[in-house]
């Protein structure tokens, strides 16, 4: 089931990725290039400011869990049974000392920079800062925080699902919410790029280094499970939304929702989903490198 919310001022997004390190193009004019310069370090320092404000860091957890609720037998070893548990401990093992949420703080911040003006930065800022948006992030985070037994979870979420459901008001303004921003959409990318990029890294995790498969390939194959993990992200989503947002009320609801629909904040929305899919793809290989090496070396 899909638990994690990221914060609410960025529903997700990602331009290609671009090492941190790249060289700044060199300009002929040294007044333009210390221009830039200055103002590219503006904009880092926006973003930067941006994103504590948004609790983008703390909602990271979130994606960790995420990671740890797939399965990577599934992924690259489809029908592989689990015995004794040891791949399901060395899938843990490896998500806990191999993603590394600063490498993703530090990638879509690097787009945003890349990707906004100085006005357009400190407008979301701006947008950020106000009382009702920093309660849906830290509502956000709270939920991404939550150390609750599944079944204990599952039965709040389904409390929630059928408190929605005979509210025709707050329902309407749950799903509002969750189209505006793209929810349902964002969270099935979300889960297909970490799949892909699990299941690349587990089968490059040879001795020797070699890859046993190509990536074109796994990439095809795990596309063609998109439209069935859209209809299970699409049958819990209201669910989990209600779950998050149950302490606000409806008129609460609609305001954020119009906050959503402001046209930079969509614009936002996007490059978000954009930045978080190449980064959540880049750590789905580093961990599932990480496991196929130690499962490799017991194993071979």
């Amino acid at each position: 089931m899909f638990q994690a919310f990221r914060s609410p001022v960025f529903a997700l997004s990602a331009l290609a990725f671009v090492p941190f390190s790249i060289a700044q193009p060199v300009l002929a004019d040294p007044t333009a290039s210390a221009h830039v310069s200055v103002e590219q370090s503006e904009k880092q320092r926006l973003v930067s400011e941006l994103f504590e404000v948004a609790l983008f860091d703390e909602s990271l957890d979130g994606w960790q869990k995420m990671f740890l609720s797939l399965d990577p037998s599934q992924c690259a070893c489809p029908g592989q049974e689990d015995a004794d548990g040891r791949m399901a401990r060395t899938w843990a093992q490896s998500v806990a000392q191999a993603f590394q949420p600063e490498g993703v703080s530090r990638q879509v911040q690097y787009v945003f920079a890349r990707t906004f003006s100085v006005a357009e930065l400190k407008k979301l800022i701006d947008l950020a800062n106000r009382p009702l948006v920093k309660r849906f992030a830290a509502a956000t985070v709270a939920t991404n925080s939550l150390d609750m037994p599944d079944e204990a979870l599952v039965a709040a979420i389904l409390s929630q699902t059928q408190r929605a459901q005979s509210d025709a008001a707050l329902q309407f303004a749950l799903q509002d919410i969750i189209d505006t921003a793209g929810f349902t959409s964002e969270a099935t990318n979300a889960i297909i790029e970490m799949s892909i990029g699990m299941t690349v890294g587990i089968l490059t995790a040879t001795p020797d280094g070699m890859p046993r498969a190509d990536e074109s390939q796994i990439v095809s194959e795990v596309e063609s499970t998109r439209d069935q993990t859209y209809y299970t992200v699409q049958a819990t989503m209201l669910g989990s939304a209600a779950f998050a947002y149950r302490d606000f009320s409806v008129e609460a609801l609609r305001e954020y929702a119009e906050v959503l629909r402001d046209p930079l904040m969509s614009r936002s929305t996007d490059v978000m989903a954009t930045a978080m899919s190449a980064a959540l793809r880049l750590q789905g290989k580093r961990i599932g490198f990480h496991y196929g090496r130690l499962i490799n070396a017991v194993d071979l």
